[in-house]
């Protein structure tokens, strides 16, 4: 009995009071406290929190997983957060990849659903890179030794990512077109998405976020038939969705970090020291960066003020942080892999390579930003 007490001591119910919006309810064994981790499941909840919970979940890692992945089982207010940390955790989340295709085979069919299938495809399988090579017209894989594991033709992908049964989304820049590929170059279906779509993020009302080339970089919101919700002209290069539920962009004609809400409203600006194109978003609130025009990779913090950068060979145009401080990087003359350091582990000459997906392994090592501020930024 005393066994089995203890396996169960810390238990996290999180809910919504009917009377009280927001609130969260942490049940504990009788003299026990609530642990850090559970603390920032709990403040997923908590509006004036939530940041700081997301930015600490991210830091964490894998040790995690579990905890959020039981967030989405149970359905609680907090699984679509929830879920969104375990998306931005990608590979390091794989252990969540069987209680998400669980809960998606309870689930309805719909946006919900499909969001769920998404981001299991997302997480589970083999450490991988995922690259577009627009001489080459194909999206190739990439181990994280550095070697081609498989390649599809297509034409221009702009944007590749895994789907359910081993096939493979692609954003066509030329052709307007989101398409469904397998391995063996077969197009199953494909969406007409906008002229010079440059990315069609789905969300999980069935709307899409979309951005394109058309009047030089349009930031927009497009419902289910099509049209648009709402559209900003921003001369917008690459976005991210950040975990918090703010659109994050790169603009070209005014090098800066832009972001806005889900409705299309501007949030803040942070100049940039140079035209950049792909970048991600890190739990402790900075930014990396492909800077395209001074062949660097660039970390900036929320302020705009670089913290680090490293030399590149040519033009980088993509850029991807992994938990362990390795950097993925895509540039006009290949794909890069930069240890914590900045020197160079391998690169594959692949020619000019474009957007990339990764799918991270595991990381054995803390990441080195270490814990997340004692606030951290909105949006991460």
């Amino acid at each position: 009995m005393a066994r089995n007490e203890a396996s169960t001591a810390l238990l996290l119910l999180v809910s919504l009071l009917p009377s009280l919006a927001a609130q969260t309810v942490i049940k504990v064994k009788h003299g026990d406290t609530p642990s850090p981790l559970q603390q920032h499941i709990a403040e997923l909840l908590m509006p004036a929190r939530r940041s700081h919970g997301i930015a600490a979940l991210l830091t964490i890692g894998a040790p995690a997983v579990p905890l959020l992945a039981a967030e989405v089982e149970r359905a609680t207010a907090a699984a679509p957060v929830a879920l969104a940390v375990l998306e931005r955790l990608g590979g390091e989340a794989a252990a969540a990849a069987p209680v998400l295709r669980r809960v998606a085979a309870a689930a309805a069919n719909g946006p919900w659903r499909d969001r769920l299938l998404r981001v299991t495809a997302a997480l589970d399988g083999p450490p991988c890179i995922l690259v577009c090579l627009h001489e080459g017209n194909a999206v190739v894989q990439v181990d994280f030794d550095g070697n081609t594991v498989r390649e599809i033709k297509c034409e221009d992908p702009w944007g590749a990512w895994p789907l359910p049964g081993d096939q493979l989304g692609v954003l066509s820049y030329k052709s307007g077109k989101a398409g469904v590929w397998t391995w063996d170059g077969t197009l199953v279906e494909s969406q007409a998405v906008g002229e010079n779509a440059t990315l069609w993020l789905p969300l999980d009302d069935g709307d899409h976020i979309r951005t394109s080339w058309q009047r030089d970089g349009v930031l927009s919101r497009v419902a289910p038939d099509g049209t648009a919700r709402w559209e900003v002209d921003v001369s917008a290069i690459r976005l991210q969705h950040s975990a918090d539920d703010e659109l994050f962009v790169v603009t070209r004609d005014e090098p800066s970090l832009r972001s806005f809400t889900m409705a299309g409203e501007s949030l803040r600006t942070v100049p940039l020291p140079s035209r950049c194109h792909g970048f991600r978003l890190l739990p402790d609130g900075n930014v990396v960066l492909a800077a395209h025009a001074d062949d660097k990779v660039i970390e900036l913090d929320p302020a705009g003020k670089v913290v680090r950068e490293f030399a590149v060979a040519e033009k980088p145009t993509d850029v991807h942080r992994l938990h362990d401080g390795r950097t993925v990087v895509a540039c006009g003359n290949g794909l890069v892999l930069l240890a914590a350091d900045g020197s160079e582990q391998w690169r594959q000459p692949l020619g000019s390579c474009g957007p990339l997906f990764v799918r991270a392994p595991v990381s054995t090592s803390p990441a080195p930003s270490g814990p997340p501020p004692a606030e951290a930024p909105s949006g991460r």
